[in-house]
């Protein structure tokens, strides 16, 4: 474990920092936050991805990354290895048959990465207080690394900021001793008359009794024997007490690179800034570990071009759901977003029917479809006059035969054919 005395004489190291506040909710913050998104291993397909469920790689990521611990658990452990040691190390487990199937979280403090006489990097791990090691190739062990200086390990963030946690640190020592110790009833004691050692050891045991501590601060004095009060002016005011440790809070938030308001300062948040300073806190405090965790996974885990690991950062971008709605509203209708992916978005199940996507008719651009449905209204268009033709002339042939019946005298019901129509037409003409 590395560690130190700051300037402010207070020893600093991994453990002791997290007794001060600002940087056990920092380091609790973002170690939760990044433990608690989703974690997936993708196969990419051309431009399209899917999941890789099929691989025990999926599952170790995925779903529990060894047989004892949960994913929230190992990887909470891990992301608080990176904050404060600046490297975060765990064992690689592979089946016989070469398979990723655990991952082991390791103790930073016993890890040591160096190069053999090979020039091959290797990892070696303290097993014991007593020196026992044992040294892992390269390929066996997960390494992700923070700000580094030559690209293999990272810094020890503690080592930089020992002393803004150390005066923090102080700060609370100090008004602990004061308050706990302190007899501070605003003034002191004092006679014009010489007082005997014997009396002023009673006077000083009642009044340690009566105006010690903090429970017994501002109380009234009740003076005899001539005794008079004299109030004092501390230079340790309350006030400025306050202001130091907001200054320390803010202080380790620059450290980390976090929002204030993320670790308990609420003093410059608004209710218009708090959304903007989470989207904030996503991009630029998470994304870049999220980034690093993820190519050191693909790196050491040997992964090809066809696969890719990321984490689901959407959960945390949503906004409130008048946001969401809207959000969404616009994705579905200008059709890069079906409903059923958005309804997997709201962690809703899929819905037969929902999968195709929507576009608007003014954008749709598909000219070619257009053409044949034109033709396919002509055609029906054209059907009814056709038949309608035929139906007048089946008429008009009707009211014929029908004249010349009469004309003819033959009795209804009569059936002519063209032939015999056209002769009593003619005969009719000679008659004329």
């Amino acid at each position: 474990m590395t560690g130190g005395a700051s300037a402010a004489g207070i020893e600093v190291n991994e453990k002791s920092a997290l007794k001060f506040a600002p940087v056990y909710a920092a380091v609790k913050r973002i170690s939760e936050s990044i433990a608690s998104l989703p974690l997936n291993l993708y196969r990419i397909n051309g431009k399209s991805k899917e999941k890789a469920t099929d691989l025990p790689l999926y599952r170790v990521l995925h779903l529990q990354p060894n047989q004892e611990e949960t994913r929230m658990q190992m990887w909470e452990s891990l992301v608080s290895h990176l904050l404060l040691w600046g490297n975060a190390y765990a064992q690689i487990e592979r089946s016989l048959g070469g398979e990723i199937i655990a991952l082991w979280p390791l103790d930073p403090s016993r890890m040591t990465p160096k190069r053999n006489n090979s020039g091959l990097l290797v990892y070696e791990y303290r097993l014991t207080d007593s020196g026992q090691t044992i040294t892992f190739p390269f390929w066996d062990i997960l390494h992700i690394a923070g700000l580094s200086y030559n690209g293999l390990i990272g810094y020890s963030v503690l080592s930089f900021m020992r002393d803004s946690i150390g005066l923090g640190l102080a700060q609370e020592d100090f008004e602990s001793k004061f308050y706990s110790n302190g007899a501070h009833p605003g003034g002191v004691l004092e006679s014009d008359q010489p007082i005997g050692d014997e009396t002023i050891e009673q006077l000083k045991n009642q009044f340690m009794a009566s105006y010690g501590g903090v429970t017994n601060s501002q109380k009234m004095l009740v003076l005899q024997q001539g005794l008079k009060f004299k109030p004092l002016t501390l230079p340790q005011k309350d006030a400025q007490a306050l202001e130091g440790r907001q200054f320390s809070v803010q202080d380790v938030a620059r450290w980390f690179l976090i929002p204030p308001h993320m670790i308990g300062d609420l003093g410059r948040a608004t209710w218009g800034n708090i959304e903007s300073q989470s989207i904030d806190y996503v991009v630029y405090t998470l994304r870049p570990w999220l980034v690093r965790i993820e190519q050191a996974m693909e790196t050491r885990f040997g992964l090809t071009e066809e696969f890719e690991i990321r984490h689901s950062v959407e959960g945390l971008l949503r906004g409130d759901s008048a946001a969401r709605a809207t959000f969404y509203q616009s994705a579905i209708t200008n059709g890069w977003l079906s409903r059923n992916e958005v309804r997997e978005l709201e962690d809703r199940n899929p819905e037969p029917g929902l999968d195709e996507f929507l576009s608007p008719m003014n954008m749709s651009g598909k000219e070619e479809e257009a053409e044949p449905k034109s033709d396919k209204k002509e055609e029906k268009e054209e059907t009814p006059i056709v038949e309608k033709k035929e139906s007048e002339i089946k008429d008009v042939v009707r009211l014929v035969e029908q004249a010349l019946k009469q004309i003819a005298g033959f009795p209804p019901g009569t059936q002519f054919r063209e032939n015999k129509i056209r002769e009593i037409g003619k005969r009719k003409k000679e008659g004329d």
